[in-house]
């Protein structure tokens, strides 16, 4: 029997391209879904040694509850080491979080060409990311390690109800800081910038676009943190890999596609016209 060969309903036609970021995420999402995959595999293999130290501690604590409920340790020492696991996790990621951003420089080059809709050679595209932004992007994750152990060390050293400075410094960390190293990003991932240019421009852009960033800080602040302190063990590991592997790439790229838009509109129209609407309607 001979196999049916499907047709497309009509010939494609210019008008079918993507009209606007929004349409150019869709289009990918439907069109090239094994990119997403590919890139989520590699983050969360870039991802385990963030999640091995979580699970080192997290069975410690585990250990530490049962040793305390048979009698084996008081109230006082289960505090006390409880503390000195999570603060020593935290200093741990100082070192875990660059490999992840190692990996992310890869990523990110692959999921540029994708919405740009130029071709993917993914080992090459992937070791062209690394060496073109890797340095900063792990310098980059190395301080957000500095400043999340800061954070939990005020929190666990300064948690009387009456101390406001670990909800400033939070407040700092997701309010101020993380939206504008979400701007670094993409600024890196993009164009040949110094870095306190890379700087400037992404407070300033923080600056210019304050709900919209915030919004997307918000959703991986929460997304991040939610996961660090889910008590059920099987439902954390479960869900970490999937979040990895199948949404992080997604929030990436509308991260990305959202970027590029504000890029357009205060940098790309006069300064780099070559990136002005890449990737809408087949520029």
């Amino acid at each position: 029997m001979k196999k049916k060969i499907k047709v497309a309903e009509s010939d494609f036609l210019p008008e079918m391209l993507p009209k606007n970021r929004k349409e150019v995420f869709f289009d990918c999402l439907k069109m090239r879904y094994p990119v997403f995959l590919w890139a989520g595999i590699v983050l969360f293999l870039f991802s385990l040694p963030v999640c091995l130290l979580l699970l080192f501690r997290d069975f410690q604590i585990y250990g530490l509850y049962a040793s305390f409920q048979s009698g084996g340790i008081n109230e006082n020492e289960l505090s006390v080491a409880i503390t000195s696991y999570r603060v020593s996790f935290t200093l741990a990621q100082i070192i875990a979080l660059p490999i992840f951003g190692l990996g992310l420089a890869g990523v990110i080059k692959v999921l540029r060409r994708l919405i740009w809709g130029e071709g993917i050679f993914y080992s090459a595209d992937f070791k062209d990311g690394i060496k073109e932004n890797g340095l900063r992007y792990v310098i980059l994750f190395a301080l957000a390690g500095v400043i999340i152990s800061l954070c939990v060390f005020i929190e666990t050293y300064m948690s009387d109800a009456g101390n406001p400075v670990r909800y400033i410094l939070f407040a700092i960390l997701i309010i101020l800081l993380l939206p504008a190293m979400l701007y670094m990003l993409s600024l890196t991932a993009i164009y040949n910038i110094k870095a306190w240019g890379c700087i400037k421009n992404s407070f300033i852009l923080y600056v210019k676009t304050f709900p919209v960033t915030v919004l997307f800080a918000l959703i991986l602040a929460a997304v991040y943190f939610g996961l660090l302190f889910i008590p059920n063990l099987t439902v954390k590991y479960i869900l970490t890999p999937i979040l990895i592997v199948f949404a992080l790439p997604l929030f990436i790229t509308a991260w990305l596609l959202y970027s590029c838009r504000i890029f357009d509109k205060f940098i790309n129209k006069e300064h780099h016209p070559e990136y002005y609407n890449k990737g809408i309607g087949g520029i």
